[in-house]
C-alpha cells in the first residue's frame, strides 16, 4: 500500500466507525436468524485479527448492487482478488474475517425482511443443508452458489476434475418444501471434505465460512451410538427397548453437554436412527482427526444374572483412562463395573489410531434390574455427567 498522510488514516478510521454497524452481520451455526436478528459484526470473534474490515456500500442505499465497495486493507486491491468476481457484494474482500473457504449463496427475492436462514450439517455425509424461508420470487439455481477457495473463485454446476479439486463444492440439490403462500427451499450442499461452518450476510448474499476441524483448534471429540437402523443391536425380552435407541439417546444428551464447553468440537456418526458401517465410523474419526472417540452400546448375554458397566479400550496406553470412565459411570448410576478390556478382536469399530478409543458398555438389557435403570433418563443424564467429566479431566491431562 502505498504511503498515505496521517490525516487521512484518521478520516478512514472515522469512516469505518461510522459505517461498520451496518456492515456483514454474523449467524450463529444452526441459529434460525431474519436480517432484523441478525448479531453485529462486533459480537464476532474471528480465529485471527482481521486485517480487512468489512464496510456497506451507502447507509439506507443496500439493496443497490451497482453501487463501489470500499475497504481498509494491508494491501490494495488486485484483480487477482477472487471476491472481484462476487457481484454487488458490499464488502470489496472477506479473506481476513471469512477465512480461506467459504461458498456465497445469492438471497432470493422478498418483500422486506421476511427472509430466514437456518444451517445444519452432517458430517459423516459431508452435508450442509442450508434452508430458507420467506422468499417472494423463484428457487435458487446452482449458478447462485459461488465459492471461493485458497484465492480460487469458483461458480456455476461444480466440475469434478482434477483441475477443479480444489473447489469445496461437490454437488448442489436445491429443492422446494413449501406452498407459495409459506415459500421454503433447502439447499442440499455437498462438500468435498468436513469442514465447520459459519454464516454471515449482508443484504445481497449468504456467506458460509468453512474452517476444517484442525482450523478451529478446539479438541475434536467424536461420539458413537452403536448400531442403527436395521441393526438393532441387543434387546430386551420381547424387542421392547432396543440397544440402538437407548445408545442414541445417551450419544445425543452427551452431544448437548459438550457442545456447552467453547474448547470442545464434537461429531456424532449418527444422530438419528440410521445404520452406518464401521468403515464409515472409522473414516469420519481419520478425517477430522478426532482426538477422542467413545461409542455407545448395551450389552446382552444368556446369563441373565450379569450386570453392570465394561469398557473396551483400543490400547493399553488409555487404560488407566478407561478406569476412571468406568468407576465414575458406575458409581454414579450405583452398578458394578466389570471391568475394562484392551484390544478386544471382536471389537472391530475401534482403529490403530494412536488416540483414546473407547466402547462403553452401560448396560445389560438382558438383566432386569440393569434395564430398568438404563431406561430412565435419569440414569442415562448420570452416565452422560460421568463420561463428560471423565473427558474433561482427560483432555486437561493432554494439554
Amino acid at each position: 500500500m502505498k504511503n498515505k498522510s496521517p490525516l487521512l488514516y484518521a478520516l478512514l478510521y472515522c469512516l469505518v466507525v461510522l459505517l461498520v454497524a451496518g456492515g456483514m452481520s454474523y449467524i450463529s451455526h444452526g441459529q434460525q436468524v431474519s436480517k432484523n436478528d441478525a448479531l453485529d459484526v462486533s459480537d464476532i470473534e474471528p480465529t485471527k485479527a482481521p486485517t480487512t474490515i468489512l464496510i456497506p456500500t451507502k447507509s439506507g442505499d443496500q439493496n443497490n448492487t451497482d453501487n463501489e465497495t470500499a475497504s481498509l486493507s494491508n494491501e490494495d486491491m488486485s484483480g487477482s482478488d477472487p471476491w472481484s468476481e462476487v457481484k454487488g457484494t458490499e464488502v470489496s474482500s472477506a479473506s481476513d474475517m471469512i477465512g480461506n473457504r467459504c461458498l456465497i449463496i445469492k438471497k432470493p427475492e422478498a418483500e422486506g425482511d421476511d427472509l430466514n436462514i437456518s444451517l445444519t450439517s452432517d458430517p459423516m455425509e459431508r452435508l450442509v443443508q442450508v434452508t430458507i424461508s420467506g422468499y417472494s420470487g423463484g428457487l435458487l439455481t446452482s449458478n447462485d452458489v459461488a465459492r471461493i477457495a485458497l484465492g480460487t473463485y469458483y461458480d456455476g454446476v461444480p466440475v469434478l476434475s482434477v483441475e477443479e479439486e480444489g473447489d469445496p463444492l461437490r454437488e448442489v440439490t436445491i429443492l422446494s418444501l413449501g406452498e407459495a403462500e409459506s415459500a421454503v427451499m433447502r439447499l442440499d450442499l455437498t462438500l468435498n471434505a468436513v469442514y465447520e461452518c459459519r454464516l454471515y450476510e449482508d443484504s445481497v448474499y449468504y456467506y458460509i465460512d468453512l474452517q476444517t476441524p484442525q482450523e478451529t483448534g478446539k479438541k475434536i471429540i467424536v461420539l458413537d451410538a452403536g448400531h442403527g437402523g436395521w441393526d438393532t443391536g441387543s434387546y430386551s425380552e420381547g424387542y421392547r427397548y432396543l440397544e440402538k435407541d437407548i445408545a442414541l439417546s445417551i450419544v445425543n444428551k452427551l452431544k448437548a453437554l459438550l457442545e456447552k464447553n467453547e474448547h470442545y468440537l464434537v461429531y456424532c456418526t449418527r444422530t438419528t436412527d440410521k445404520r452406518l458401517t464401521n468403515e464409515q465410523r472409522k473414516s469420519l474419526i481419520n478425517e477430522v482427526q478426532a482426538d477422542i472417540f467413545l461409542s455407545i452400546h448395551c450389552s446382552n448375554d444368556d446369563d441373565k444374572a450379569i450386570q453392570g458397566v465394561r469398557i473396551a479400550s483400543s490400547k493399553e496406553d488409555f487404560e488407566m483412562f478407561a478406569w476412571n470412565m468406568l468407576n465414575k459411570v458406575s458409581l454414579a448410576i450405583d452398578s458394578p463395573g466389570i471391568g475394562v478390556f484392551v484390544n478386544e478382536k471382536e471389537e472391530p469399530v475401534l482403529t490403530d489410531a494412536s488416540i483414546p478409543e473407547f466402547i462403553i458398555e452401560a448396560a445389560y438389557l438382558s438383566n432386569e434390574e440393569d434395564l430398568a435403570k438404563i431406561i430412565d433418563p435419569n440414569t442415562q443424564q448420570k452416565i452422560t455427567d460421568a463420561l463428560y467429566q471423565s473427558i474433561v479431566n482427560e483432555m486437561k491431562d493432554m494439554e
